[in-house]
């Protein structure tokens, strides 16, 4: 449970640059994600784990301000600002 706040709260406080051919971005609304697609979140974004299994890989790219989200196991779900 620890772990899922922390990257609630890294999500929180990151926010994302341009995205990449291979990255799903969203304006408003929710997505569940996928295993293995990589996903573009920013500042206000939710992760919501929707399985107690959800394993989910956290990517903060500093140069370009970014930060990626990799569904690894479980079910999953983020609510973008």
């Amino acid at each position: 449970m620890k772990y899922i706040l922390s990257l609630l709260t890294i999500l929180a406080l990151a926010s994302c640059g341009s995205s990449t051919p291979n990255e799903a971005t969203a304006d408003t609304g929710s997505v569940n994600m996928e295993s293995g697609k990589v996903y573009s979140v920013k500042k206000g974004d939710k992760l919501i784990k929707t399985t107690d299994d959800a394993v989910v890989q956290i990517t903060k790219k500093t140069q370009e301000d970014a930060t990626e989200v990799v569904l690894v196991s479980g079910e999953a779900k983020i609510i973008f600002n």
